[in-house]
């Protein structure tokens, strides 16, 4: 660890310290958290990952100080997806927690065709949750809109149980 870093990591509150020495391992020396981190050949980046874990404001202004910049939280650039599962166990345990609140719309959906739409829509992501068996509060629970559930009936790319 370079030098220039000691007076940063001195100048840690005790909790942060604290909070570097539990995450890390380091035996508690007070006073000698500089000496213990280069010995062990922990680097500055280490030491903000865990000060950055630590999720204190002391935390938090001692990696800025180790930084030398501020730290910002800017809020996500992309919007959230509706949740999806990759494998049956959870699309079934996913699918039983949506039975048991009682959703309104209890037809299921008999008959599914290939996915028709453009992969460049949005239409398309809403059509790759359809599931045979599924029902249509299941899949307005997941994302889908009740616009094109009666879009693709229409059409007669899905076929609805009475």
């Amino acid at each position: 660890m370079l030098e220039k870093y000691k007076k940063a990591i001195c100048a840690l509150t005790p909790s942060a310290q604290a909070a570097v020495v539990g995450a890390l391992g380091l035996p508690d020396y007070p006073g000698a958290l500089f000496e213990m981190l280069e010995a062990c050949g922990y680097h500055q980046s280490d030491v903000v990952l865990v000060l950055l874990r630590g999720g204190t404001k002391e935390c938090l202004s001692g990696a800025e100080a180790l930084l030398g910049r501020p730290i910002t939280r800017c809020p996500p650039g992309l919007r959230s997806r509706p949740v999806t599962l990759g494998f049956q166990a959870g699309v079934d345990w996913l699918m039983s927690i949506i039975d048991q609140a009682g959703l309104p719309d209890a037809r299921r959906f008999v008959k599914v065709t290939p996915n028709y739409q453009l992969p460049t829509t949005d239409s398309w992501g809403r059509y790759r949750l359809l599931r045979v068996g599924m029902t249509v509060g299941q899949f307005l629970a997941r994302g889908g809109r009740r616009r094109d559930v009666l879009e693709w009936q229409r059409e007669g790319k899905v076929v609805l149980s009475s």
